[in-house]
């Protein structure tokens, strides 16, 4: 996803937001006792490749279990009210082009430059960005269907690594990355820091994690058959992984972000075009509900949360796209806010944008 030009708005209203381990052994029968009345002997009937029951698949628990984490549509809804963003100050960036990668530094008002490509995504540490380079058709749909180079660059230092022709380049952990080849098979993987392939090839299906305040890691895998029409998954696997990688917790939901020490903002697979959001506490597992709300379609639903809040667009890039809303966690409201953007002008899939802190709404 390309980075956009990025709007720092203040807003008033942020008061603050088993495995069954089955055991199959070979049958064995027992031999007559001999002559001289020795002791019996055991016959091992070898059984067929095909009938071999497969070796035991170990158990792996988690250390805490979830509760109160439920699909069916929440019924109590927070009270609602609306609020007006004012005028948009002038943005310090120049216009995108919609052809280039750009990334946005809000922090410091610096725009760099990747070159003609799109697919663009950061490091666990915000160090490198890694996207598909090439030019890109007119066509909308261009960016669906990348083929390029796959490369990566320090941000701070400007140096690149190119891994060859990709339709797509992800980081899977603080060393690696992976290329979907332009022949869409399977993921190759390398080592970012020499550029070389991998020792390690696994990927289990998980696109990449991040790190939690407290240190820990949070895993997610994607569940086959649940994807959406646009890319992305209605239901993903999540694993809360200490530093030694020893499972905390597992859970299944469409996003899952951390928002404050021991804290993550979970909403659950869409289920009919719906998903709730939680509070989970993840060092009791106790689930907290706060709405529920319309999903949208595609991967990048805009979703984002704090220790004071959460925010999100109610069916994001849809025909019924709604507001941003955002729920107020010291005074439990859910704030619809009114950005000025009316549907039919072409830009209303805009209408998104990130929670940052000091409570600053990020607009994109």
């Amino acid at each position: 996803m390309d980075s956009r030009q990025g709007l720092a708005l203040a807003v008033g209203l942020i008061a603050v937001v088993v495995f069954s381990a089955c055991g199959g052994g070979s049958q064995s029968t027992r031999g007559a006792p001999t002559e001289d009345n020795s002791q019996p002997t055991t016959a091992i009937e070898p059984t067929p490749e095909a009938t071999r029951a497969p070796a035991p698949t170990p158990t792996i628990r988690p250390t805490i279990l979830v509760t109160g984490l439920r699909e069916e549509p929440l019924v109590a809804q927070p009270p609602r009210v609306t609020k007006t963003l004012g005028p948009r100050p002038d943005s310090v960036f120049p216009t995108w082009d919609r052809r280039h990668t750009v990334v946005y530094d809000t922090t410091s008002g610096k725009a760099i430059e990747l070159g003609e490509g799109s697919g663009a995504n950061f490091s666990l540490d915000s160090r490198w960005a890694a996207w598909i380079a090439g030019p890109l058709s007119n066509a909308p749909s261009a960016a669906l269907d990348l083929l390029g180079e796959a490369k990566i660059q320090n941000l701070e230092t400007g140096e690149r690594r190119t891994f060859g022709q990709g339709r797509a380049i992800v980081f899977v952990d603080a060393q690696r990355v992976a290329v979907l080849p332009p022949e869409r098979g399977l993921w190759k993987v390398y080592d970012f820091a020499t550029g070389k392939s991998s020792a390690d090839q696994t990927t289990p299906g998980r696109t990449a994690y991040r790190l939690t305040p407290e240190g820990n890691q949070l895993w997610v895998t994607p569940v086959k058959g649940s994807e959406f029409p646009r890319g992305g998954n209605a239901r993903n696997t999540f694993d809360l992984r200490g530093p030694s990688g020893a499972l905390i917790l597992q859970f299944q939901a469409v996003a899952a972000i951390p928002s404050a020490p021991n804290e993550l903002v979970v909403a659950t697979a869409v289920q009919a075009g719906l998903t709730n959001i939680y509070v989970l506490h993840t060092d009791t597992g106790v689930a907290e509900p706060v709405t529920n709300t319309r999903y949208g379609n595609g991967p990048n639903w805009p979703f984002s949360a704090t220790a004071s809040a959460i925010l999100w667009t109610e069916a994001f890039c849809s025909d019924q796209q709604g507001h941003m809303v955002l729920f107020d966690r010291a005074s439990k409201t859910l704030v619809e806010i009114e950005d000025g953007i009316a549907p039919g002008r072409g830009d209303e899939h805009a209408r998104s944008g990130s929670l940052k802190p000091g409570g600053v709404i990020a607009l994109g």
